[in-house]
C-alpha cells in the first residue's frame, strides 16, 4: 500500500520522536558511565589504591567487548578520551602538593592566592567518609587548608599545634614538613589584621556575634585576647530577628544568601559603631549595604580571608610577603567577580553600551528585557500594553533575583528596574552599578509604552525615580551620543576600581 504524502510526514515525524528519545537515553547512560568512573577513580585515590597498583586505574569504554562498526568503535573511544581526561583530573588532585578539605566557603577566594602566589593548581576535597584519615595519609602534600566540618577532628592526626591551636581547638592550615604535620590556626591572625587595618579596637566594646550553624571558638578567642566587653551571641535558629541597640561591634558569621528565610535586620536606634560581615558569601551582602545606609562602619570579611591565607602562604613556603602583594591579588580576584550593571532612563542607551562594554572586557552581556521575554515568551514592551506597570515590576523582580547569582557579566537593566528597592539588594549583591544619563529630548521612546507622551512624559518620570536613580547608582556616566567612548569610558573607572 502506498502511504500519501501526509502519512510520510507522519513517519517522518514518529522517527524523529523516536530518534529524540534515544538520544535521551544514550546522555542519560553515558552521565551514568561518567559518574561512574569518577566514583571508581575517587575510590581508587582516596583509599591509596593506587599507591600499591600503578595499573589500578586503567578502564576503557571498550574493554571486555565484542568487534563493533567503525563508527561505534570511533565512537567508544571519544567517551574514553574523556574518561581519560577526568581520570587525571581526580589523579592530579589526589597527588597535588596543595588543596582544600572541606566546606566551600572560602574555597574560590583560597584557590585564587595559592595558584596566584606558588604558580600551583589547588584542589578541593569535599567531605566525605574517612577523608582525613586516608588523605593525610598521602606523600605528596606540602600544604592542606582544613575548612568546616573537620577543624577540630583534624588535630588527633597532627603531630603538633600551635599555642592558639591549643587553646582554640580548631586547626585551618596543615603543614607537611619532614614528615611531620603541624596544625595553625590563620584564621584568628587573619581576623587580628583585618581589626588593625581599620583601626578598631575592641577594648570594653559589647560584641554581638551572627551565627547559623558556624563555630564561633576562633572569633571568641580573638574577643577574649583583645579584651572585648560583654559578648552577645545570636543564634538565627532561635530567631531571625536581629537587633543592634546594645552593641558597639557586630561580627556576621552567617551567609544570610542560603537562609531559607532571609532575618529581619532591625538598626534603628542602634549605637553600633562598625559591622564586620566576615561570611564572605558576597561581595556587599544585604547586611553590609543596610549598614552603610545607616551610616555604620560597614567591612567585608574578604580582607580577612586574604590576611588568613597570607599567612598560610608564608608558613609553607617559609617566606615573607608585602601586604600589597596580596591586596593586588584581592582586588583582581575582586574585579573578576564583580558584574557591571547600567542603569538610567528608558532609551538612555544601557543596552548598546552594554553590548560595546561586555565585548571590550570579554565578558557576557545580559539584557534584563531579553531575559523577561525568555521568562515570560512575552516582550516587555507588549506586556506593558496588555496589562499593568505594578504587575509587570514583580515579574521582573523575580526576573532580577535570578541575576544576583551571576559574577563577571555586564547586566543592562529596564529603565524601571529601580522602582523596586528589592531590585537593588539582587543587583548590588556582586556588582559595580553605572548609570548612563543622556538629555531628556535625545531619549529613544520607540517600543517603549511607558515613555509614550513626549518630553512631558520623560520629565514626569524622570523626576519620580531620581532619587531611586541616585540609591542604586554608584557612578554617574553622561551618554552624548558616543556609545562607543562611554563603554571605554566605564571600563576604564571599572579598572582603576579600588577596594
Amino acid at each position: 500500500m502506498q502511504l500519501n504524502n501526509e502519512d510520510k510526514l507522519k513517519k517522518i515525524e514518529y522517527i524523529k520522536e523516536k530518534i529524540f528519545t534515544i538520544d535521551e537515553q544514550i546522555v542519560e547512560l553515558v552521565d551514568e558511565r561518567f559518574n561512574m568512573g569518577d566514583v571508581l577513580f575517587e575510590y581508587i585515590y582516596k583509599n591509596n589504591i593506587d599507591i600499591i597498583d600503578k595499573n589500578c586505574n586503567e578502564i576503557n569504554f571498550s574493554e571486555k567487548t565484542m568487534e563493533y562498526d567503525e563508527y561505534i568503535t570511533e565512537f567508544l573511544d571519544y567517551l574514553s578520551d574523556i574518561s581519560k581526561k577526568r581520570n587525571n583530573y581526580i589523579q592530579k588532585k589526589y597527588n597535588s602538593k596543595y588543596a582544600y578539605v572541606g566546606d566551600k566557603s572560602n574555597y574560590d577566594l583560597t584557590k585564587f592566592i595559592y595558584e596566584k602566589f606558588l604558580d600551583e593548581k589547588y584542589f578541593r576535597f569535599k567531605p566525605d567518609e574517612n577523608l582525613l584519615e586516608n588523605i593525610l595519609k598521602r606523600k605528596n602534600f606540602v600544604g592542606l587548608n582544613i575548612a568546616y566540618p573537620y577543624k577540630t577532628e583534624i588535630i588527633k592526626y597532627l603531630d603538633n599545634v600551635t599555642d592558639q591551636v591549643q587553646e582554640i581547638n580548631e586547626v585551618n592550615l596543615v603543614q607537611f614538613y619532614r614528615n611531620r604535620k603541624f596544625g595553625f590556626n590563620t584564621e584568628y591572625f587573619g581576623i587580628i589584621k583585618l581589626l588593625n587595618r581599620h583601626n578598631i579596637n575592641l577594648t570594653g566594646k559589647n560584641i554581638l556575634i551572627i551565627k547559623k550553624d558556624e563555630s564561633i571558638k576562633t572569633i571568641e578567642y580573638v574577643l577574649k585576647s583583645l579584651n572585648a566587653g560583654n559578648v552577645h551571641i545570636h543564634d538565627l535558629n532561635h530567631s531571625k530577628e536581629i537587633i543592634f541597640s546594645n552593641f558597639d561591634i557586630a561580627f556576621n558569621l552567617t551567609k544570610f544568601s542560603d537562609l531559607d528565610i532571609v532575618p529581619e535586620i532591625n538598626f534603628e536606634n542602634s549605637k553600633l559603631e562598625c559591622l564586620i560581615d566576615i561570611s564572605t558569601s558576597t561581595i556587599f551582602s544585604k547586611l553590609y549595604l543596610d549598614a552603610k545606609k545607616f551610616g555604620i562602619k560597614a567591612i567585608n570579611g574578604v580582607y580577612k580571608t586574604m590576611y588568613q591565607e597570607k599567612k598560610s602562604i608564608e608558613i609553607l613556603s617559609r617566606k615573607r610577603f608585602d601586604d600589597i602583594e596580596f591586596e593586588k591579588i584581592v582586588t583582581e580576584f575582586v574585579k573578576s567577580k564583580l558584574n557591571i550593571v547600567l542603569v538610567g532612563m528608558p532609551g538612555a542607551g544601557k543596552t548598546t553600551i552594554g553590548k560595546k562594554l561586555a565585548k571590550i572586557l570579554d565578558r557576557k552581556h545580559i539584557d534584563l528585557d531579553k531575559e523577561f521575554a525568555n521568562e515570560y515568551g512575552i516582550s516587555p514592551s507588549k506586556y506593558l500594553l496588555e496589562r499593568s506597570e505594578e504587575s509587570f515590576r514583580e515579574k521582573e523582580s523575580l526576573v532580577v533575583k535570578k541575576l544576583a547569582n551571576l559574577t563577571n557579566a555586564v547586566i543592562s537593566t529596564s529603565g524601571g528596574v529601580v522602582q523596586k528597592l528589592d531590585n537593588y539588594y539582587y543587583l548590588k549583591t556582586n556588582s559595580i552599578i553605572f548609570r548612563i544619563d543622556r538629555d531628556l529630548e535625545k531619549l529613544s521612546t520607540k517600543n517603549r509604552p511607558l515613555s509614550y507622551g513626549g518630553i512631558e512624559t520623560l520629565v514626569r518620570m524622570r523626576d519620580e525615580r531620581e532619587e531611586k536613580y541616585k540609591y542604586f547608582t554608584d557612578f554617574v556616566v553622561k551618554n552624548y551620543g558616543d556609545f562607543n567612548g562611554v563603554a571605554y569610558l566605564i571600563a576604564e573607572k571599572f579598572k582603576d576600581l579600588e577596594f
